[in-house]
């Protein structure tokens, strides 16, 4: 997973020596428990379904269709089951352009305020978690969702490298002025 190093190195709420509005701080909290959620499902997720792991160990969950539970018995990930970033990329149907989110780009920029450095190391490991090639190379997927996954992970990747290109060109103006 995402070290707790990468996600410490932008500091905590609490260590900030900038004055907030108290609705801001409240909005980045919870960001950052969303942040740290989608990080727990992560690591339980990868567990199950790595795809240099075999079978599954933890035995059969209550699934709805046959199809699925074969597929999850078999230790292949079906679409509902990847723990996706819905902090951060709330749906693969999100209208316009860029998909993140605007409480997702104002808490990276508050990030980068902090530690540019920080901030885009942190966005560079959840780049490439999500990268559609690496993350189907680490993942074993149910052929039945491959399409949709890959769509999925497609829209993922290219809103967080948008992300990243914001928050480089954010620093780069910060430099001039």
């Amino acid at each position: 997973g995402i070290d707790n190093d990468e996600h410490d190195a932008v500091g905590g709420i609490d260590n900030d020596e900038h004055e907030y509005s108290p609705f801001a701080r409240v909005i980045w909290g919870a960001m950052e428990d969303e942040l740290h959620n989608d990080e727990v499902k992560w690591e339980k997720f990868i567990s199950k379904f790595r795809n240099d792991k075999g079978r599954r160990e933890d035995g059969r969950e209550q699934h709805t269709s046959a199809v699925h539970r074969r597929a999850v018995e078999a230790g292949y990930a079906r679409m509902e089951v990847i723990p996706w970033p819905r902090s951060l990329v709330p749906s693969a149907r999100c209208h316009g352009h860029n998909k993140i989110g605007m409480r997702s780009r104002a808490y990276f920029e508050y990030l980068a305020s902090r530690s540019i450095f920080g901030a885009k190391k942190y966005l560079k490991a959840l780049i490439l978690r999500w990268h559609p090639d690496k993350f189907l190379k680490l993942v074993k997927i149910a052929e039945v969702d491959m399409q949709d996954i890959k769509e999925r992970l497609h829209v993922l990747s290219v809103s967080l490298n948008d992300l990243l290109r914001h928050l480089e060109t954010m620093d780069q103006q910060r430099m001039k002025s």
